[in-house]
């Protein structure tokens, strides 16, 4: 007969058996092709959206409150919402041209999405839930 599973009790002192690191994963990858998509077709809000959805997950984890990472991060959503609304596409009325306003505008949104996306990307590698690195002190198991 199996165990009962251990919920996190009031006092935090007990932790769940259950390992759901397949689940995260699968669920940064999905997050990370959408906002590669949303990225590359322009859609700069739904990409937002995406990253702030790797963050719950990263930033949840211990060790990242107060962290230079967690500063980064904020850092960075603070520079976003100075830049103006972040949009999914650029309105053009009739045969009307795209102001230079709005066209830098789009790559300073572009530039910030891009370190935001490297500081969630560089928390999720030290976190050991991205890239996997060889690390010389330990043995070989293959």
């Amino acid at each position: 007969m199996e165990e009962p599973i251990q919920d996190i009790d009031d006092s935090f002192g007990k932790l769940s058996k259950i390992n759901s690191a397949g689940i995260i994963n699968s669920t940064l990858g999905n997050l990370w092709n959408d906002f590669f998509r949303h990225f590359r077709d322009g859609r700069y809000l739904s990409a937002n959206n995406d990253l702030d959805c790797i963050w719950t997950i990263l930033g949840g984890e211990k060790k990242v409150e107060g962290s230079e990472e967690e500063r980064s991060y904020f850092l960075n959503e603070k520079d976003l919402s100075k830049s103006g609304n972040l949009q999914n596409s650029i309105s053009i009325r009739g045969f009307g041209e795209v102001s230079d306003k709005e066209l830098n505008k789009l790559i300073e949104h572009k530039g910030l999405l891009l370190k935001k996306a490297l500081i969630l990307r560089r928390l999720q590698n030290k976190q050991g839930k991205g890239t996997a690195y060889t690390d010389e002190d330990e043995g070989d198991f293959d």
